[in-house]
């Protein structure tokens, strides 16, 4: 596969799983060397982005070396939880962030 098919391939597989669904698959490369298979989740993502990878191999082909895509999350899990859960019901409130986690309301 050219460079530029498998560029659009990846583009094409984040376009329809999303950016975190594809980072999990760029990031289990590890686990599937090891177990020389790949998951049920793994081929239920390629399935929703209608790609057939029939084996391992064409696995590692297609994602190894794929940069992950940007989020705009945390890797840290309470700056994420406050910032896509926390934070709309907050502003929605009243209330603005002063600080990476702290928010504050004046009434008067």
């Amino acid at each position: 596969m050219d460079p530029t098919e498998r560029s659009c391939l990846l583009d094409g597989i984040a376009a329809a799983v999303g950016d975190d669904a594809f980072n999990r698959l760029v990031g289990s490369l590890d686990e599937v060397r090891q177990l020389q298979r790949l998951k049920f989740w793994q081929e239920e993502l390629l399935r929703r982005a209608n790609v057939s990878i029939s084996t391992v191999t064409d696995y590692l082909d297609l994602f190894d070396g794929a940069e992950w895509r940007r989020t705009g999350r945390s890797k840290d899990a309470l700056t994420a939880a406050t910032t896509s859960f926390w934070a709309p019901i907050l502003r929605e409130h009243g209330f603005r962030k002063y600080t990476k986690r702290s928010y504050g309301r004046v009434t008067k």
